[in-house]
């Protein structure tokens, strides 16, 4: 399998993003709107980030299906093999035809319309699907099954990875309801990247020389969108259950500059620590001053915002 390509950082999509995300459509063809997306453009990038600007703009995540336990179910009766691949097809179609009509839908009905606006526009594509955590409380939990799906796309030959749907914004703390926010950290993630906050189910997607078990993704701390925003590509300690008081911090960021100052909480309280930096490697340490702290989040800020990096648990 073809090695991942990441260079989204180094380019500048201003034209194509105010193209794609001001084309309004109101058909449910997919080819017609592939073409309608792609038809100004020759690179199979441009093509590829005109077809996720859009994706990312027009589509609302559905938090409805997600609190309805019957909307995410799918049963399939077949006969044999073939029967049941046939099936699958008419579903995936059926939940194409329904975001494209809706302009809302989960993360099956993001990624499946993602793909096939690819593949209608020549672009080798295929849905990933794997796990993400959800909170500190899936640091160590068994890696169940399947709670989430992001897009390979191939690009000049070789494979690229994005999440239209996180790409799009974000549900609520309190879960009542969804904050449109195109997000252009899931564009084009390199894997060192994605591995901190997804995982597929089959290794190959991981495009890692080390692949990581499911076990030990699970273990890992909880991590977030601003792993991405800032491009960290490791986090120490690896594990998330902190069991010394006494901790010594290591970031590896790529976008080091966007940083304004580093925040650390435990539970509520709040503290600044002195930073370190060598080349790209950020180091901090860090004492336990709530012994009843359930928990430890770090967070990168900008002078506009702050971001989750990683959350860890206290043992």
């Amino acid at each position: 399998m073809a090695l991942a390509l990441t260079f989204g950082y180094s380019q500048n999509w201003t034209s194509i993003d105010s193209f794609a995300q001001n084309l309004q459509w109101s058909g449910q063809n997919v080819q017609q709107l592939s073409h309608q997306l792609t038809k100004n453009y020759i690179g199979e990038t441009e093509k590829n980030r005109a077809i996720f600007s859009w994706i990312s703009a027009h589509i609302t995540y559905d938090c409805d299906a997600f609190f309805d336990p019957l909307a995410s179910q799918r049963s399939i009766s077949y006969r044999n093999q073939k029967d049941y691949k046939q099936k699958v097809k008419q579903w995936e179609k059926q939940q194409v035809q329904q975001v494209l009509q809706s302009r809302k839908g989960m993360c099956m009905n993001y990624t499946l319309l993602y793909r096939d606006l690819c593949r209608a526009a020549g672009l080798e594509a295929e849905v990933v699907p794997g796990r993400i955590k959800t909170g500190r409380s899936d640091i160590g939990a068994a890696f169940v099954s399947s709670n989430h799906a992001w897009v390979a796309v191939k690009i000049e030959g070789q494979w690229t990875m994005h999440d239209p749907t996180l790409a799009s914004g974000f549900v609520k703390k309190d879960c009542s309801g969804f904050v449109p926010e195109f997000r252009d950290e899931y564009y084009m993630i390199p894997p060192e990247q994605l591995i901190l906050t997804h995982c597929p189910m089959e290794r190959k997607w991981q495009f890692l020389e080390k692949p990581v078990s499911r076990r030990r993704f699970m273990a890992m701390p909880y991590a977030s969108n601003g792993v991405h925003y800032f491009g960290v590509e490791s986090v120490f300690p690896t594990m998330g259950i902190l069991q010394a008081s006494d901790t010594q911090f290591a970031f590896a960021v790529r976008l080091e500059s966007k940083i304004a100052r580093v925040q650390i909480y435990e539970d509520d309280l709040a503290i600044t620590p002195p930073i370190t930096m060598v080349g790209n490697l950020m180091k901090f340490s860090h004492q336990r001053q709530n012994p009843k702290a359930k928990n430890l989040s770090i967070y990168f800020e900008t002078d506009e915002k702050s971001y989750l990096i990683a959350r860890y648990r206290y043992e």
